[in-house]
């Protein structure tokens, strides 16, 4: 909490409790009035004693509306040390998941001190024909070059849902992104450069075959890769039709 809020909480907790009968530092008036002004005032105090009021005793105890006011305000500075130790929700920081579902990323501190940034979870399930691609996939040394901030590396590992893309490599491509690493970059693709964000690479695969820039519909990855099995893409319950494009 700002040290001034703490401050300010502590001195309306002192004066709250203060008990003192007398709360001439809400009023300094009553110092200035005339003994008069509290003689014959009925007594709205617990004590047993009274003082017998004359025009020397300019400090003698307030009159009863002077002891309402106090009070009233009183309240209010209770109500004011409430509201102040309330936390400030409107200025804390969002969930990890809402950071997540917005960007698509979440930033993370690794041992160096270093800021990262680790891609959101994919969230679909797959389909068992997705499954069965994404094992040909595999067999025919498919990876994935993606970015952590790419939104079509995001989509593209939607289309394929969560269990199929355990079967596929990914490699991140960005130097902030987790698991950045450029010489495992280059051992997994043989490329020195990235056109584009995703790059596909099929690395059992020989001549043009071997990359695809860009994201791609389920289909394609099947055509290009040769895939003998059958692949309906009305199974599928994302539209990839206004998305595929890929990232510089």
């Amino acid at each position: 909490m700002n040290p001034i809020y703490t401050y300010f909480i502590q001195t309306l907790i002192l004066f709250c409790q203060n008990n003192s009968k007398t709360p001439t530092l809400l009023n300094p008036s009553w110092k200035s009035r005339p003994a008069s002004a509290y003689i014959n005032t009925p007594r709205i105090f617990k004590d047993s004693t009274y003082p017998v009021m004359d025009d020397n005793h300019v400090n003698a105890y307030p009159r009863e509306h002077d002891m309402e006011d106090y009070s009233s305000r009183r309240k209010f500075l209770l109500s004011a040390l409430v509201l102040m130790a309330k936390p400030d929700v409107g200025h804390t920081a969002p969930p990890i998941s809402i950071i997540a579902e917005e960007l698509g990323y979440f930033p993370v501190t690794n041992q160096a001190g270093d800021t990262i940034y680790i891609p959101s979870k994919i969230t679909r399930s797959s389909t068992p024909q997705s499954i069965a691609l994404a094992k040909h996939l595999q067999q025919v040394g498919a990876v994935m070059v993606g970015a952590y901030w790419c939104p079509h590396c995001r989509h593209q590992k939607q289309l394929f849902g969560k269990e199929a893309w355990s079967y596929i490599e990914y490699v991140e491509g960005s130097p902030k992104g987790y698991g950045y690493d450029p010489k495992l970059l280059f051992s997994k693709t043989k490329q020195t450069s990235i056109e584009g964000f995703p790059t596909w690479i099929f690395t059992k695969l020989q001549g043009e075959d071997k990359i695809l820039v860009g994201e791609a519909p389920l289909k394609k990855l099947a055509q290009a890769t040769h895939y003998r099995g059958s692949f309906d893409e009305t199974l599928e319950p994302i539209d990839v039709s206004a998305t595929v494009g890929s990232c510089k």
